[in-house]
């Protein structure tokens, strides 16, 4: 899979993440994907994957990382980011479902 910039990650999340969150996650994630705020798409989408046990495609998980590791990426969103992602991809994740 070719690596993915932050709109491309925030399409992704708009395709593959949206329609899996609570209606909640849905409303909330909706707003910066509708506003051209990639960072903060895939800032929100980590936290409401976790909040809603909905599990992200690693190759997309992958391209998360690789973006959050960015000098370019929004220092104030990248720790909380970064850990979201990990947890997404460590074994506490394991049982959710993929999408």
């Amino acid at each position: 899979m070719k690596m993915l910039d932050v709109d491309g990650i925030a399409d992704a999340l708009r395709r593959d993440l949206l329609p899996l969150l609570s209606e909640a996650g849905r409303f909330i994630l909706w707003s910066p994907l509708e506003a051209g705020d990639p960072e903060f798409a895939i800032y929100l989408g980590l936290q409401f994957a976790l909040l809603d046990e909905v599990r992200i495609p690693e190759p997309l998980l992958e391209a998360i990382g690789v973006a959050l590791d960015d000098p370019a990426f929004d220092p104030d969103l990248r720790p909380e980011a970064t850990a979201w992602c990990a947890q997404l991809r460590s074994g506490d994740a394991a049982d959710r479902n993929l999408p």
